[in-house]
């Protein structure tokens, strides 16, 4: 969660707190958003939020995968109605209740509600305002074929992403996570497909830590999981690769079967070639995947799986 500013002291408006990890919402408004985002804070990490909701995903999912925005600041004695059609808007998931009732007991009027839909309406219109998704940080998100390195889908969210590959977004998120040993999310748009590789590779270490790599005699390199892998793309036994473990880039292995330098690494070598431009496949724009995993190819070198594990969390409990 980011500093609340204090530059809120005393302003009158509607807040939100947004879930990063799956997208959901909770919305509020305060005369004093200050106070109030101080309030919500303290007591969510005491465990002491009357919003059971809200609590819940808090000690799920931490701090810091969550965020408050400010949707827009207004006059104190309107702030119920634009909170009713920012909720009627959002439909905040973590609301106890998508009805604002004022402090003196009265529901919103519907023709409150119509009014302020239609200056919204307007003020967007003419760009005075933004809508709750441009304003705020979502970020988003890329899945990408790391078997043939292309983008599979654009989507507009982390939570969007993960409905695509795993059919729901209340799990967690970890970045180049692996699904079916084919798939992998990320935050930033590519260019090209040595950027790709190098982020991906770079996440790829060996179970021991550091790096296992091949070196062709025409100068590329090539990143492996385990020995196993290493020994099924070269053609060579995996216990002599492990017999040589301690191998380095100065002082490498060199098979006698096949025309490599293998050796690990504690530093990333970042891949060095000519740019070419990631083609878009988006061959998951509308689709989930299923079925088991896709055999590896022998750049991106198998069970990229076992590094990338996803980060799951147990199911949050009354959300």
């Amino acid at each position: 969660m980011q500093d609340i500013n204090y530059k809120l002291k005393n302003k009158s408006g509607i807040y939100s707190f947004l879930n990063l990890v799956n997208g959901k919402r909770y919305v509020g408004s305060s005369v004093d958003l200050y106070n109030r985002l101080h309030e919500h804070v303290h007591n969510l990490k005491n465990n002491k939020a009357h919003n059971a909701h809200l609590q819940n995903a808090w000690n799920k999912y931490g701090e810091d995968n969550f965020i408050y925005n400010i949707i827009e600041f207004c006059d104190a004695d309107v702030r119920f109605d634009r909170e009713q059609h920012y909720i009627d808007s959002l439909k905040p998931e973590y609301n106890l209740t998508l009805q604002v009732i004022a402090n003196f007991g009265h529901a919103v009027s519907d023709e409150c509600k119509r009014k302020i839909s239609d200056t919204l309406k307007r003020r967007y219109a003419n760009g005075e305002i933004h809508t709750y998704r441009q304003d705020h940080n979502w970020k988003p998100a890329y899945i990408y074929n790391i078997n043939n390195f292309t983008l599979a889908a654009q989507c507009d969210c982390i939570a969007d992403a993960l409905r695509i590959l795993y059919g729901k977004s209340d799990i967690g998120f970890k970045e180049f996570s692996c699904v079916n040993n084919t798939y992998t999310i990320s935050l930033t748009k590519f260019d090209n497909v040595i950027d790709l590789k190098n982020a991906i590779y770079k996440n790829l270490q060996f179970k021991g830590g550091g790096y296992l790599i091949v070196e062709y005699l025409d100068g590329h390199i090539e990143y492996f999981r385990n020995t196993k892998l290493c020994a099924n793309a070269v053609g060579i036994s995996d216990s002599m690769i492990r017999k040589n473990k301690e191998a380095t880039k100065d002082n490498p292995y060199l098979p006698t079967k096949a025309k490599v330098k293998i050796y690990r690494s504690k530093e990333y070598i970042p891949l060095t070639g000519e740019a070419v431009p990631i083609e878009e496949s988006l061959e998951l724009s509308s689709s989930k995947i299923g079925g088991g995993p896709i055999e590896g190819n022998t750049e991106v070198i198998g069970e990229i799986k076992e590094s990338f594990t996803p980060y799951s969390i147990e199911n949050e409990t009354n959300e």
